[in-house]
């Protein structure tokens, strides 16, 4: 399927990369995999899962910076932080066709930078799903001047975030003009008092 998505093959709409770090050893075949995606055509999924660490991260979006076809991205199980997460900025301000972006299982965990990173690359995009499942958020900031207007579905479960996450999610709930009708919080440090701003 990587042969015939890089001939721009019109029946590779779905692209799942399992590939072992080890077996990639230079990050310039990361760029050019990147390069790969953004200039396909035709797909609309990409997955990847147990390959990246920070630098395989910068590496794979120095060439994917934008995509006129990608509508969902999930990356899954690698090992990155600020250095990833700001390599990844291009490609969310310049995806446009992009509606569910998915971080799962990143074993370095992110703090409220990394995610008001993501949350301000995301503006003026169309994205409908954000998750940002099992990523070691512990503490987040969410401006809501940032707030995607197409933003439907929002998953930070399995993650650190206790009454005081609790108080900044709790600033979308109140937003009147506000697109989001799923929150899932399931598995954190969420206590009585979280609950009370959630609720409020």
């Amino acid at each position: 399927d990587l042969r015939k998505m890089r001939e721009n093959d019109p029946a590779v709409t779905k692209l799942v990369s399992e590939t072992d770090d080890k077996d990639w050893v230079f990050a310039e075949q990361w760029t050019q995999f990147g390069r790969d995606v953004s200039n396909s055509s035709y797909l609309r999924t990409l997955e990847i899962y147990d390959v990246l660490n920070d630098y395989g991260v910068a590496a794979f979006f120095r060439g994917l910076t934008r995509s006129n076809s990608l509508r969902k991205f999930k990356l899954a199980s690698s090992e990155y932080s600020l250095i990833g997460v700001e390599s990844m900025l291009p490609f969310l301000q310049n995806a446009s066709s992009l509606e569910c972006f998915e971080l799962r299982h990143n074993n370095d965990g992110f703090t409220s930078e990394e995610f008001s990173l993501i949350w301000g690359a995301l503006r003026d995009s169309h994205i409908k799903k954000l998750s940002l499942f099992n990523c070691g958020l512990r503490s987040i900031d969410i401006d809501v001047t940032y707030v995607p207007s197409k933003l439907v579905a929002l998953n930070l479960s399995c993650n650190f975030i206790n009454a005081d996450g609790c108080r900044e999610v709790a600033k979308l709930l109140r937003m009147t003009n506000t697109t989001l009708e799923k929150l899932y919080l399931g598995v954190n440090d969420i206590d009585d008092e979280g609950l009370s701003f959630l609720v409020q």
